[in-house]
């Protein structure tokens, strides 16, 4: 199946200079199989979004689902 993944602040570097890119996933895969094939941990991870929507990495992906991954909020 092909899901499209988007990445927010200085993960955009993951995506090789994309706003989006497409990855071709087993069925029955997570948030966690994206994780790893972006080579990320979950704690390096502040949110996921699936098709806009807030979710969780034990979130069960579908054909052409968007997946947003956001970086955690840095500053002092």
């Amino acid at each position: 199946m092909k899901i499209y993944v988007r990445a927010y602040g200085t993960f955009k570097g993951y995506l090789r200079g994309k706003k989006e890119i497409e990855l071709c996933l087993e069925q029955g895969s997570t948030m966690v199989t994206i994780f790893r094939k972006l080579r990320k941990q979950k704690s390096e991870i502040w949110m996921v979004s699936v098709n806009g929507k807030i979710t969780n990495e034990k979130t069960v992906l579908k054909d052409g689902d968007v997946v947003g991954i956001f970086e955690p909020v840095r500053g002092g």
